[in-house]
């Protein structure tokens, strides 16, 4: 068993480390299921209130993770968000380089998408890359993205956090407004896009190729894909593509997603599916020894609405025997044939049956938990001549004892 954090989550291996802490997969011991753990260090104020906006963020879409919960101990903070097994669209790029067109037009198609919701809650993301963009193991097929990490987002409604000469975000991907110390606006998130595009299509990093507005198409990447591309990393805030337009232009004809469109590019699973070590089914409800789990939730058996003296056991676990596909053990080809099969005969005659006030004390049955008294011995009650002795010998020492003591006090 690993370390237990908060008396919770049970940390079983790390997954990786960045900036602001590690991320562990995790065994939450009060749910049964297996998490994404963040641990920070409470370094200083700001860390700590980046941390509790993350986990405070509630985003229901399906290209977005958003942290589930969180939970304090000593000098360290923890929040979960669900497990994806893919691994990050940066270790994509790491594997394969430069990606098919319509694979990556697909990753733009998800991560805009989900975009809409963040920005729909008021917030902006301001850290949007290829590492925070999270992959399902979806193999050869369709690719299901998740914008993740929303540690350094800006709830627009809400305070602000104000750090003299601090700009947040990663060299690369952040707009020029950011790096001037402009406003934040959902354009910023944008301008992230359109350089997780440029990477995908290009297989490296932007800041190492030096992308802009006047950089040329690559070959093989259809001119409606690459001129969105630069239309988002325009300079200027005002001039860049809303969601809606950029999503709209991701619907031409040739960057639409069919099979086989991944050509080379596998998302491989890059978690091993997680086999439990409790040896028997605790107080927490985890399965057996030897289990296999997803690496994105403990299984834990179905409720039954019946009381459990009225539900049937399952055969998977509990088979039931089944008397006529059963043979006799005597007539089973694997047992030799030594003796012929016991057969036994019913009697079908009833004797008479006689009135119990009719039967003797004698005869009437016995209960067979009732044991017949033991006979009296011959000459039980008659007393020996012995046993006179020792009464005559009393009587005659009470006597003397009496007058012994009636002469006491005379004399």
């Amino acid at each position: 068993m690993g370390e237990v954090f908060g008396g919770r989550y049970e940390l079983i291996d790390l997954i990786g480390e960045g900036g602001m802490g590690a991320v562990w997969r995790a065994r939450d011991l009060k749910l049964n299921r297996v998490v994404a753990a963040k641990v920070l260090r409470q370094s200083d104020a700001s860390a700590l209130l980046r941390f509790v906006r993350e986990q405070g963020l509630r985003v229901n879409h399906p290209n977005v993770i958003a942290p589930l919960g969180w939970i304090g101990e000593d000098n360290q903070v923890l929040f979960t968000m669900r497990i994806v097994a893919g691994g990050s669209l940066a270790t994509l790029i790491g594997d394969h380089g430069a990606l098919p067109p319509r694979f990556a037009a697909e990753i733009l198609r998800q991560i805009l998408a989900g975009l809409q919701a963040v920005h729909a809650a008021h917030l902006v993301h301001r850290d949007v890359k290829p590492a925070n963009i999270l992959l399902d193991a979806t193999g050869p097929g369709r690719p299901h993205a998740y914008l993740t990490d929303f540690g350094i987002a800006v709830d627009l409604t809400g305070p602000r956090l104000t750090e003299t000469g601090l700009v947040h975000g990663t060299p690369g991907y952040l707009a020029p407004e950011l790096q001037n110390f402009g406003d934040v606006t959902p354009a910023a998130d944008l301008f992230a896009v359109g350089m997780v595009g440029a990477a995908m299509l290009t297989g490296a990093r932007p800041r190492d190729l030096g992308i802009d507005t006047t950089t040329p198409t690559p070959e093989g990447v259809p001119e409606s894909l690459w001129s969105l591309i630069r239309d988002l990393i325009n300079p200027h805030a005002e001039a860049r593509p809303d969601l809606t337009t950029a999503l709209h232009r991701l619907e031409a004809p040739e960057l639409a997603w069919h099979e086989g469109a991944a050509e080379y590019v596998e998302v491989f699973q890059q978690l091993e599916p997680l086999e439990l070590a409790s040896p028997h089914t605790g107080p927490q409800g985890l399965e057996p020894s030897g289990t296999l789990l997803s690496p994105y939730v403990a299984s834990s058996p179905t409720p039954s609405s019946q009381p459990f003296w009225q539900q049937t056991p399952t055969t998977d676990r509990f088979p039931q025997w089944t008397p006529s596909t059963e043979q006799p053990l005597h007539a089973h080809p694997g047992i030799a044939q030594s003796r012929p099969p016991h057969t036994s005969t019913v009697l079908q005659t009833t004797p008479p049956v006689t009135p119990l006030h009719a039967q003797s004390p004698q005869s009437l049955p016995m209960p067979p938990h009732v044991e017949k008294a033991a006979p009296r011995r011959k000459g039980r009650g008659k007393r020996h001549t012995s046993d006179w002795v020792l009464f005559a010998a009393s009587v005659v020492a009470f006597i003397a004892g009496i007058v012994l003591l009636v002469l006491w006090y005379v004399i």
